[in-house]
């Protein structure tokens, strides 16, 4: 965008030009400290799900929110990664492949159990005909290494929900 801008530039316009190289950049950042380990690392899975949420709602991709139910619990630095990648699998085949217009995520915290949901409200599918893609595949291989029990509901016309059960 930054480049189409820049081989029409006016004086009047070398501001949005600016604006569009700081939103890219700003991005650029926010998508490097998603992809890095390391980083996930250094923050707990409510501000890793909250960097997303606000990347997606800032991008207007679709509209997100995180609800946060009981008292936050440590999780293991691993499996905290492994639960967000998970996620992350399902915000891009959201994103990707739903139509939706909401994602909503809530993290509901017990004594002993972390239940997880993921819910968009796209064209969903139907289980009977969809085959298991590699992203399901992945999300299931990565649920089975931190112990973690996964759900998918989906319907078509009535959107898709991921609930993930993690053992704290």
């Amino acid at each position: 965008m930054a480049k189409i801008q820049l081989q029409n530039a006016t004086e009047e316009n070398i501001k949005d030009v600016s604006e569009t190289i700081t939103k890219g950049l700003t991005e650029v950042r926010s998508l490097s400290k998603l992809i890095n380990p390391e980083a996930i690392k250094n923050i707990n899975l409510k501000e890793a799900i909250q960097l997303e949420v606000d990347r997606f709602n800032r991008l207007n991709f679709i509209k997100s929110s995180l609800e946060i139910i009981g008292i936050e619990k440590e999780i293991d630095k691993k499996h905290n990664i492994i639960i967000f990648r998970i996620l992350q699998e399902f915000f891009s085949n959201t994103i990707k492949h739903s139509k939706a217009s909401i994602l909503k995520i809530s993290l509901e915290y017990f004594n002993d159990l972390l239940n997880i949901t993921a819910e968009d409200n796209g064209i969903g599918f139907s289980s009977e005909t969809k085959k298991e893609g590699i992203g399901l595949l992945n999300i299931k291989k990565r649920a089975k290494l931190i112990n973690a029990e996964i759900v998918f509901l989906s319907e078509e016309n009535k959107g898709t929900i991921l609930k993930i059960n993690y053992k704290l």
